[in-house]
């Protein structure tokens, strides 16, 4: 069963980025599927009503192009309606990291995650990628997340590989060696 979602969340992804190559808009889209991501899975409330099994698939569809149409690239757009319709949804972020494999696969890299309380400029991204991808002996391309659970700092997320350089577990560790 898992094996064939991966698989089914692949061919999904294949499909986004073909698409995203035949729109010329590969660097957009690969931004904005973190957008809808955000959108779509950051708010509980609107994750709840958007997997409403009671909700008509239409009407799904339709919520989903209102919340993100001026946010992500109408291509997009448009795949999330139709995984929307498909009541694939809930797969969007599997879709997603498949998307973002494959992409670093055609690009030569190798794909990981940067979670940060706020947003970061443009030269601290590449210069994490950059040490990272020293460290690791690979090129390394980061997507960016926000995540409103940290309070600072970020964590990268490269294969099974963590690194936590958040003020959230600095302060873990002072509260472990206090209390040891």
């Amino acid at each position: 069963m898992r094996e064939e979602a991966l698989r089914r969340a692949e061919r999904y992804a294949a499909s986004l980025l073909a698409l995203a190559e035949a729109t010329g808009s590969v660097d957009q889209i690969e931004r904005d599927l973190g957008v809808a991501l955000d959108l779509v899975e950051g708010h509980e409330e609107v994750r709840r009503f958007l997997m409403d099994m009671a909700l008509r698939d239409e009407g799904r569809a339709e919520a989903v192009g209102r919340l993100l149409a001026g946010r992500v690239h109408p291509a997009l757009l448009r795949f999330a309606q139709i995984l929307a319709e498909e009541r694939k949804l809930p797969e969007l972020r599997r879709i997603a990291e498949a998307f973002y494999e494959a992409l670093a696969r055609q690009r030569n890299e190798t794909a990981g995650e940067l979670v940060a309380a706020g947003p970061l400029p443009v030269e601290t991204v590449a210069r994490i990628e950059e040490a990272v991808g020293a460290a690791l002996n690979c090129r390394v391309r980061l997507r960016v997340r926000l995540s409103s659970d940290i309070l600072a700092g970020v964590i990268v997320r490269v294969g099974d590989r963590v690194l936590d350089g958040t003020v959230d577990r600095r302060l873990e560790e002072i509260r472990a060696a206090l209390v040891a």
